[in-house]
């Protein structure tokens, strides 16, 4: 059996495990890191099917990791794609109000993101028009000026490609099971990967595999189905157009986004599946997977039941695309006008459950264990944050234990 030494072997090649990698060659020479990849490429998961949306940050909560990563992360993002030539839109993004009942809600958004220090601003209905003239709104709405998109799955190929150059590795279709006798990883029958640390950026697979060690019995997932319709931007949107988040539930709600080649987006919904990677209703899944899943869905559940019980009901009802385009229209109502919706490419938003107290868990969830780190929960916004957030977890957690 063959065996290689490394100092840091990174499980996942999605963007966190990308840029953590990048983030630790650039900070000390000659040092040696590998990523094991479990697919046969790059980009077929959650780094390559998210909605391309670089955030600005606004919504976070102040003080946590996501707030504090974001607004950096929008930036150096943004860099990197212009660095690269990878095309990037800065179309700012509305939040409007669907009913005066939405208003109190917008203006504490309003709040957080000056408390945030963002750049976006409070404004009159009357302004609308001159920013998103396609958007309707009650009163009042926020303009980020900030948020842009640009292609996820170019992203994360150049941001490979710089990984590379800097004298990474990276090992392809590697199932790891983790052993720690010094930092040991057995890759497979033929080849042993001896580490002197092991960091576990592995999505949606992060909590399985910290669970081979004895890390993270206290979560559970919940998968949810982000499903996009797709279709020309005839109507010349302008903007990313958002609704008011329900403050009850943990995700942004149906918007319309932009893409890089001139099409428009509905989406995503947030509905709970019972697999890590089903994209589709009909996916094989696992008997282990499903009731993993149905123990975290039911302690989610038991905690707030009626509020659950409404959230559940409306996202099962956005499978029907009928209904996906009805929300939209709330925001912009032409899109009923258009008739050649197709469905765009899912993704699964895979969120930590707290099994003790069964609340989700709002913010990026780390873990160390002996020579080892473990993010067990990398939510959005962590594609707009990954660059600033690998350097973290390279000068915080990992260069100091080598």
């Amino acid at each position: 059996m063959m065996l290689e030494t490394y100092d840091i072997a990174i499980i996942g090649g999605g963007i966190n495990g990308i840029a953590t990698g990048i983030a630790l060659l650039e900070s000390k020479a000659n040092i040696k890191v590998i990523i094991l990849e479990k697919e046969p490429e790059i980009g077929l998961h959650a780094s390559g099917r998210n909605s391309g949306v670089l955030h600005s940050g606004f919504y976070y909560s102040p003080k946590s990791l996501r707030a504090i990563f974001c607004k950096q992360g929008n930036v150096e993002l943004t860099n990197f794609c212009k660095d690269s030539n990878i095309p990037i839109l800065n179309t700012g993004k509305v939040v409007v109000t669907r009913n005066e009942s939405e208003l109190n809600d917008l203006t504490r958004l309003a709040e957080r993101g000056q408390e945030n220090n963002i750049d976006i601003e409070l404004m009159p209905d009357t302004e609308l028009k001159k920013i998103e003239p396609l958007a309707k709104t009650v009163r009042s709405f926020i303009y980020s000026r900030t948020t842009s998109v640009s292609d996820p799955k170019l992203v994360i190929e150049k941001l490979l490609d710089k990984y590379l150059y800097l004298g990474g590795k990276i090992l392809y279709s590697q199932k790891v099971r983790l052993k720690f006798n010094h930092a040991e990883v057995i890759i497979g029958p033929e080849m042993k990967i001896k580490a002197k640390f092991i960091v576990n950026t592995a999505g949606v697979h992060s909590q399985k595999i910290s669970q081979q060690i004895g890390i993270g019995n206290e979560y559970g997932f919940i998968p949810f189905l982000g499903k996009y319709l797709i279709a020309p931007n005839k109507l010349g949107l302008n903007s990313l157009v958002y609704p008011v988040p329900n403050p009850d539930r943990p995700f942004l709600g149906v918007h319309l986004t932009k893409t890089t080649n001139n099409k428009i987006k509905i989406g995503p919904t947030a509905i709970p599946v019972l697999g890590k990677e089903q994209y589709t209703i009909s996916s094989a899944l696992g008997s282990t997977e499903i009731l993993e899943t149905l123990k975290s869905a039911w302690r989610f559940i038991r905690n707030n039941p009626r509020e659950v019980s409404k959230f559940l009901a409306h996202e099962w009802s956005t499978l029907n695309s009928k209904k996906l385009v009805k929300e939209a229209s709330y925001l912009v109502p032409d899109v009923s006008i258009i008739n050649n919706w197709e469905k765009g490419n899912a993704g699964i938003r895979a969120q930590l459950v707290d099994l003790k107290i069964g609340v989700l868990v709002e913010d990026f969830s780390i873990k160390e264990f002996q020579n080892s780190l473990h993010l067990l929960n990398g939510i959005s916004p962590g594609w707009t944050c990954a660059l600033p957030f690998g350097r973290y977890l390279a000068d915080h957690f990992i260069l100091p234990k080598l």
